[in-house]
């Protein structure tokens, strides 16, 4: 009977370990690749042009509108990274709470809107409250609409929600994928 036991926790675990990091990777390449394409088009079309605060004052990058504010004038490069970054993990963990709920939920469209509707759900509570809630369609854009909290704030909460999906996703595994 203890083999029996041990098999099924090796399918557990083997199921696991191997969708789970998929359905990551996938939610952020599809948004990392796309990000990239533009970035290409617009490194090949544009010049590239070191930043400079007094040249230019019109669009001034400030700390409350922007993740690492500083780097724009003296590493942009790193900047847009961190731009591509932010988007491709915040994509990553919409996928994963779309495929955690696929084990308990069976409507398929259910799984795959709810992203979206947590997001405008997310950014409608932003305009009420601006200073505690956080949207992530507002976070990810290169200048903020508004406040935008600090990147510490914004990796701790990405990791949050990050573990409470990893451990909803095992407790969905468990209970339904071996059914």
């Amino acid at each position: 009977m203890s083999v029996a036991l041990d098999l099924t926790i090796q399918g557990y675990q083997k199921y696991i370990f191997y969708t789970f990091p998929i359905i990551f990777l996938g939610g952020f390449l599809i948004v990392l690749i796309p990000l990239m394409i533009n970035l290409f088009f617009a490194w090949a079309l544009f010049p590239t042009i070191k930043p400079d605060f007094i040249l230019n004052f019109n669009s001034v990058v400030l700390s409350q509108t922007t993740f690492m504010a500083g780097k724009y004038y003296t590493n942009p490069v790193s900047l847009v990274l961190l731009y591509l970054i932010l988007p491709s993990l915040l994509g990553g963990l919409f996928a994963l709470i779309s495929g955690m709920l696929s084990f308990y939920l069976d409507n398929q469209f259910i799984t795959i809107t709810v992203g979206f509707v947590l997001s405008l759900f997310l950014t409608i509570l932003t305009s009420i409250f601006p200073h505690q809630v956080f949207s992530p369609v507002l976070m990810v854009a290169g200048v903020g609409f508004g406040y935008v909290p600090s990147l510490s704030s914004f990796i701790v909460g990405w990791s949050i929600a990050f573990i409470l999906t990893l451990l909803l996703f095992v407790l969905g595994v468990r209970r339904h994928a071996f059914d």
